[in-house]
């Protein structure tokens, strides 16, 4: 049910990721999305997971 509002979804992440996953099931009930908020709250979850994703990269020195 949400493969048609990904790029929606992606697109207010990206504005500001501190939107709710209740903020963007409100505004996609607007625009006609008939599911149900568990699976935007799931979608929402997985999608800011992948955006906090950070690497790091470990060396080592020597002594002295």
């Amino acid at each position: 049910l949400l493969d048609h509002y990904r790029d929606n979804i992606e697109v207010w992440l990206k504005e500001d990721p501190d939107y709710t996953a209740t903020w963007i099931y409100d505004r996609l009930s607007n625009m006609g999305f008939i599911g149900s908020y568990e699976i935007v709250k799931r979608k929402v979850r997985q999608i800011k997971e992948n955006y906090h994703k950070v690497a790091y990269m470990r060396f080592e020195t020597e002594h002295g």
